[in-house]
């Protein structure tokens, strides 16, 4: 429980694989204080769900590929800086901005 309410320090946290994406998840219950993350590419076959109005040829390119949540982020109410690199969005993203 006190990690619930420490807030974590500025740390870089990269979110670059599948397996660091299911950290996050509990991450936002364990240390949802968490002040810095950044998403990235997390490989072959997996994707973030598209936003709205999604580019149709991307999203018709990519259809077959494992989605995941990007939604999931807003889970960390401290969150101060959210870096992101090479991770491939598609659409708007309201909740980021």
């Amino acid at each position: 429980d006190a990690a619930k309410t420490t807030i974590v320090p500025m740390s870089q946290f990269l979110v670059n694989s599948v397996d660091k994406y299911n950290a996050i998840d509990v991450m936002t219950i364990a240390l949802p204080n968490l002040q810095q993350i950044e998403i990235g590419y997390l490989g072959s076959g997996h994707k973030y769900i598209d936003g709205y109005d999604p580019d149709e040829r991307m999203a018709a390119e990519t259809i077959n590929f494992i989605s995941h949540d990007i939604e999931i982020i807003c889970n960390f109410e401290m969150l101060r800086s959210l870096v992101v690199h090479f991770a491939p969005l598609n659409g708007r993203y309201p909740f980021l901005f």
